[in-house]
């Protein structure tokens, strides 16, 4: 990035880090390229999620400059370390803290005085690390607990993130459903019965009763003969 304040942060954010929280030769504008790096990844969707952004942003940046420390430890003991070498190695000279002084800045200056002593030149920044061992301990466990705290954050935003999806889920599948009855009860008022129901009510014949005639029961007209005879039996 080219300038001091990354474009892409909202307005609530960018006052919250005008001042970020830089040591003296740290670069705001590799603060907030870092800021621009992680945004682009983790893609904050809210207020919330930009504000865990930048707690997260902190906590990168200090694991960081944790790891610059412990070099510079290390860098701060290493004329110690090579002047207890030179001491050890140069027993026959007694040396005034003036004489040593400069016997390390010679050393220093002539890596080849390793070599003529047979002294591994891993030998001092060994010694270094292990004179600033409590201090470098210090520096590590720092380092862990910003690393928890990442790693929380980044959990937190996933758990936020599946909650509002599933309630997203929910609420798309509720206002399908009801999009589903709705288009259901159309289709029922545009479809005509197909078995109109009328008032008429149909009821069933009864049989007849005591032998009466019914409808279907009509007299039948006697023929000739059956006259004829019915005739001369009457007379």
């Amino acid at each position: 990035m080219t300038t001091d304040e990354p474009a892409i942060v909202p307005a609530e954010i960018l006052i919250l880090i005008k001042n970020p929280p830089l040591l003296k030769g740290e670069s705001k504008e590799d603060y907030y390229g870092l800021l621009a790096a992680l945004a682009r990844d983790v893609r904050p969707a809210d207020l919330a999620e930009w504000l865990w952004l930048i707690e997260l942003l902190n906590c990168v940046w200090e694991i960081f400059r944790n790891g610059r420390f412990r070099a510079k430890l290390i860098d701060m003991n290493r004329h110690q370390a090579l002047g207890t070498v030179i001491l050890k190695h140069m027993p026959e000279r007694t040396m005034r803290p003036q004489d040593l002084a400069e016997a390390v800045a010679g050393w220093n200056a002539s890596p080849g005085r390793f070599r003529n002593y047979e002294i591994d030149p891993e030998t001092v920044p060994a010694m270094a690390f292990s004179q600033a061992a409590r201090s470098l301990e210090k520096i590590d466990k720092i380092s862990e607990r910003l690393q928890r705290r990442w790693d929380s954050i980044l959990q937190q935003l996933e758990d936020r993130r599946e909650m509002f999806a599933h309630r997203a889920r929910r609420a798309v599948e509720v206002v399908r459903n009801e999009l589903d009855m709705r288009a259901t009860e159309s289709v029922d008022l545009a479809t005509p019965d197909a078995n109109p129901s009328d008032d008429t009510t149909i009821v069933p014949e009864l049989p007849p009763e005591n032998g009466a005639p019914t409808a279907g029961d009509a007299p039948k007209e006697a023929s000739p003969t059956e006259a004829a005879e019915t005739g001369a039996s009457n007379s």
